[in-house]
C-alpha cells in the first residue's frame, strides 16, 4: 500500500554483551529467556540538533520537536529525523501515531489501552516507495496495513517477522527484540533511555524522541542522523555518491540521437522500467545523471 538533517552522528553507547532492560517503554519486563542479564541502557549523546535542517514536518503549531527512528539492518545506514509541530498538550504516543499516519515511507503497529498505556509493537520503512509494503509473520501469515500505514498485530506477534519485499524494513517484537524509547529535552546533551512509555511522556518544545530497534535485546550506537525527505525525493539510503572522475560501468554507453530516453544503472546495465534511484538517462545525444 502506497504511503508516504544531515545531523551529526550519534556518539557511542555500547551495552555489555547480552544485556536487557528492566523496563521496555516504561513497562516492567517479564524476561522469559535465561541468557540475559538485566541492565538499564546508558545515555546516548547524539550531538547538536539543528531544527532548521529538518525537511519533513508533520502537524501544525507553535511547539516543535524531533522524531528519530533507527532500524538495525546494515543497509539501513542512517537514523531518520522528522519534525513535529503542535499546540496545547501532546504526548510521545501522539507523535508516533501522527508521524506514522502522515509520512508515507513510515509504517507502525501499536496496542492501545494497556496498564501502562500504548505499546509500540513495530515500525516499518519503505525506502523505494514501491507501494506494496506488507509484513510476513513468523508463521508465514502476510499482514497488510490499513490506509494510514498502521498494522494491527500485538508486539509478540512480530518476533521473527520481516518485511515481505526485499529492500523494505520491518522490525518489531517483544522477546527477541524490541523498540527502545529514548528522549532528550531542549538543552540536554544526551539521549536517555525513557523510564516511561510514550503515553506518559509529555512533549516539550525543542525535545527529541528517539526510537531504536534493539535486535537480540541489545541497543547499539546511533547511526548518522539524516533528514527524512519528502515522498517525491529519493531516500538518502538509495542515493549513491559518485566520483565524477572515477571510471564506472557507464563509460561505454553511447548517446544516440533521435531516440526515446533509455536508462542505465550505475554499472552500465540497461533498465527497462526504472523505479526510484540513481540512473544514467540517455536521450537525444546526451547522457545525464538523474534521480527518479
Amino acid at each position: 500500500m502506497n504511503k508516504l538533517l544531515t545531523l551529526l552522528a550519534g556518539a557511542a553507547m555500547i551495552l555489555p554483551a547480552m544485556a536487557a532492560p528492566r523496563t521496555i517503554q516504561g513497562q516492567p519486563y517479564a524476561q522469559t529467556r535465561a541468557d540475559f542479564e538485566y541492565q538499564d541502557p546508558d545515555p546516548i549523546t547524539p550531538g547538536n540538533l539543528n531544527f532548521d535542517d529538518i525537511k519533513v514536518w508533520v502537524g501544525e503549531g507553535e511547539n516543535k520537536c524531533a522524531f528519530v527512528i533507527q532500524f538495525s539492518p546494515t543497509d539501513a545506514r542512517y537514523a531518520y529525523v522528522i519534525g513535529y509541530k503542535w499546540d496545547g498538550d501532546a504526548y510521545g504516543v501522539d507523535l508516533v501515531k501522527d508521524v506514522v499516519k502522515a509520512y508515507p515511507r513510515l509504517y507502525g503497529a501499536w496496542t492501545d489501552g494497556g496498564t501502562y498505556g500504548t505499546t509500540i509493537n513495530g515500525f516499518g520503512w519503505d525506502p523505494a516507495m514501491d507501494g506494496n509494503f506488507t509484513v510476513t509473520l513468523a508463521n508465514g501469515t502476510i499482514e497488510t496495513p490499513d490506509g494510514q500505514g498502521v498494522f494491527s498485530a500485538s508486539a509478540p506477534s512480530y518476533d521473527g517477522a520481516h518485511a515481505t519485499n526485499d529492500g523494505d524494513w520491518w522490525e518489531g517484537g517483544w522477546y527477541d527484540g524490541y523498540w527502545s524509547y529514548w528522549t532528550m529535552e531542549q538543552g540536554d546533551t544526551s539521549m536517555g533511555y525513557s523510564p516511561v512509555g510514550a503515553s506518559s511522556r509529555k512533549l516539550t518544545n525543542g525535545c527529541v524522541d528517539g526510537w531504536m530497534f534493539a535486535a537480540n535485546m541489545q541497543t547499539s550506537d546511533w547511526k548518522t542522523w539524516v533528514a527524512a525527505v519528502s515522498a517525491d525525493q529519493t531516500d538518502p539510503v538509495l542515493v549513491t555518491e559518485v566520483d565524477p572522475d572515477a571510471p564506472t560501468g557507464i563509460d561505454g554507453i553511447d548517446a544516440d540521437n533521435d531516440r526515446e530516453a533509455v536508462y542505465y544503472n550505475m554499472q552500465g546495465i540497461k533498465i527497462d522500467n526504472p523505479t526510484h534511484g540513481l540512473y544514467i538517462r540517455v536521450c537525444n545525444g546526451k547522457s545525464t545523471k538523474v534521480i527518479l
